[in-house]
């Protein structure tokens, strides 16, 4: 029973991320929720979208030659998964296309995490919206707004943040629905492929992990044939950031 509810959060943590992170905003009345005035467009605390190294490196080579003679298979594939490392600092951009309610919808994730912080950029369309997680406590705002919504972060964190799913959810699934393990090698890097089926919901999920950093690279959710979500990170670079990321909304 109790694996079977880790299999359904599994889904949800997929599928239905953006409705959870209304849900957080809404229901937090009785925490902390305050508005405090964001200073000019164009201020410091804003993070730069321009300039990324592209670098998907950790600068340590030898980290993971151990899979090198791994034959990776259905059955070892969590236990391999286990030996995963996520690199500390970092700053990621990710596309995401999700289907709701029949519709199409795309995002770009710009993520930065370091020191127990966070700073998520996350763009629909015209609308950009900014969530800055540190302290304990959580701001939200939207670009031309003059206000910023300050929560308790709670057991929100920087992947709920983000949007998009984590290995970790790979390690709450049975060993019988894992339909497929493999090593997949792209370009100069190599990732650890495994596929699960969610049987209550008709779903296959399908992961990409980089040995290089830690991180999940693409993810895919099929219902029954047709695609519904994917994710691809498109650039990652695995060093602390600049400190002004992380600046408080006021600016201070």
């Amino acid at each position: 029973m109790k694996a079977n509810r880790l299999i359904k959060l599994a889904a949800a943590a997929v599928l239905l991320l953006v409705l959870f992170i209304a849900a957080y905003f809404s229901l937090s009345n009785s925490d902390v929720n305050l508005s405090i005035t964001l200073p000019e467009r164009g201020s410091s605390f804003e993070a730069s979208s321009d300039e990324f190294s592209g670098n998907i490196s950790n600068n340590e080579p030898d980290k993971y030659e151990h899979l090198e003679s791994t034959e990776l298979t259905r059955e070892n594939v969590k236990s391999v998964i286990s030996t995963l490392y996520r690199c500390p600092s970092y700053t990621m951009k990710a596309d995401v296309r999700r289907m709701l309610n029949g519709e199409e919808r795309f995002s770009k994730v710009i993520h930065t995490v370091s020191g127990g912080r966070s700073k998520t950029e996350i763009t629909s369309g015209d609308l950009t919206e900014h969530i800055l997680c540190r302290d304990g406590l959580l701001y939200r705002w939207t670009d031309g707004d003059t206000v910023a919504n300050m929560y308790t972060q709670g057991s929100f964190d920087s992947d709920d943040a983000a949007q998009i799913p984590t290995y970790e959810t790979v390690l709450s699934v049975e060993d019988e629905y894992i339909t497929d393990a493999s090593f997949k090698e792209l370009g100069d890097s190599m990732y650890v492929f495994v596929e699960y089926k969610i049987q209550e919901f008709n779903y296959t999920e399908c992961y990409y992990l980089s040995t290089d950093n830690g991180l999940l690279m693409a993810a895919e959710t099929y219902d029954g044939d047709e695609l519904i979500y994917s994710m691809k990170v498109t650039e990652v670079t695995p060093t602390p950031p600049e400190e002004s990321v992380f600046t408080y909304p006021t600016g201070e």
